[in-house]
Order: structure tokens, then sequence, then C-alpha cells
């Protein structure tokens, strides 16, 4: 469980979630599995067994990034309930300064294979909203070269606001970690609570 959660922590903090460190080296060159900082992470092969069998149903529509994004989420939930934590402060923190996305900004590299060549049936992640996919790719085109090029986590980026939670349930989240958060019933019931409420977002955030 804790693994799966460094590897998605070492993605989001690294590049992105693209999965790069999925990647196995060559004669030619190091991947960044195999690299000093990612040293201490392992269990791959977890998501090797998995992309095989969703492959084997499903060729060519899920990728790692998809894979690792759901199963960090079910692994994530069982750490906050291991130290007492809920769902709801689950969902909460996601959207706080914990998540950097109530404030915060990200960088192309963070979102890019939601907007380009997502899978190998869609070229843009289906869950964006069409418009807002748009934007992102004007902003970050295929072959970026404006080193600090990007996108504001939500539209309030100065602001602790729930405006996060309302743009994740129009399709207008940057990453497929916080999309993962509508794939569950009661996560999906949350986000949807908090959207709702600036108030009932802050008391759960505030809660003791």
């Amino acid at each position: 469980m804790a693994t799966l959660i460094a590897v998605l922590l070492a993605l989001l903090v690294s590049s992105g979630c693209e999965a790069s460190v999925l990647l196995n080296s060559t004669s030619k060159n190091q991947a960044e599995k195999d690299g000093p900082p990612n040293v201490s992470l392992h269990a791959f092969y977890v998501i090797d067994i998995a992309k095989e069998e969703i492959e084997a149903s499903c060729s060519g529509v899920v990728s790692c990034a998809d894979i690792l994004a759901f199963a960090a989420r079910d692994a994530l939930q069982q750490s906050f309930a291991q130290r007492g934590l809920s769902l709801d402060d689950l969902v909460a923190l996601s959207g706080t300064t914990f998540g950097g996305r109530t404030i915060g900004f990200s960088h192309c590299s963070s979102f890019q294979n939601r907007i380009h060549n997502f899978d190998t049936a869609h070229d843009i992640d289906p869950t964006l909203h069409t418009e807002f996919a748009a934007s992102l790719r004007s902003v970050c085109p295929m072959h970026n070269k404006v080193k600090n090029a990007g996108a504001n986590m939500d539209t309030t980026p100065v602001v602790f606001d729930n405006a996060y939670f309302k743009l994740l349930l129009q399709g207008k989240s940057l990453f497929s970690s916080d999309q993962a958060l509508l794939t569950n019933q009661k996560t999906k019931a949350l986000v949807s609570k908090y959207a709702c409420s600036q108030e009932e977002f802050e008391k759960a955030f505030g809660r003791p």
C-alpha cells in the first residue's frame, strides 16, 4: 500500500502523473526508476500485473498512469483510515494547500499526459471538459518550450475556497488523481457536498 503511494508521489513531484517512473532502462538510457532518487521505490510489478490484466480485456484504453492513480487512491483511503482519518478528511485535504489545489499553480509537464496522446483511442482525456482541454492545449502545446508555462489549480488561485471542487465536477481538474475522486460514489458525494457549500468545506478542513 505505502509503496504505491510513494510511487504516485514520486511521479507528481518529479514530472506529473504521466507514469515516467514506470519506464524501464535501456542500454543507452537510464530510466527514472533506476536513478538514485528513486532507489527506495519498488513493487512496480503490481502495476505491471494490473496493466496486463486490463490489456487482456480492454486493450489500449487504460494507461499505467491511470492504474497508478486508482490504486493509490484506494491505498490512500486505507492509509488515512489507519490514522483515524475519514474519507471526509481525504477529500477535504485534497482541495487544500496540503494537496496544493485551492491555492496553487501547475507546470505543463504535470498534466501533459491528459491533453496530448492520452491513449490509443483518445488524444485528450475524455473526462476533461472540451473547452477546458482546448485552453490547456493552447498554453501547453505538444512541444512546449516555455519553461514556466502552466495553469492555475483553480479559478481563484490566491483564495482559500471551494472552487476546486466545483471545477472537478465540471471536468476541469488538472490531474487524473483528482478525477479519480469522482469514480467512487462516497468520495464523489463529498466532492459535491464541498462544491455546494464553502461552509461545509471549511468545517471539514478545520475539524479537530
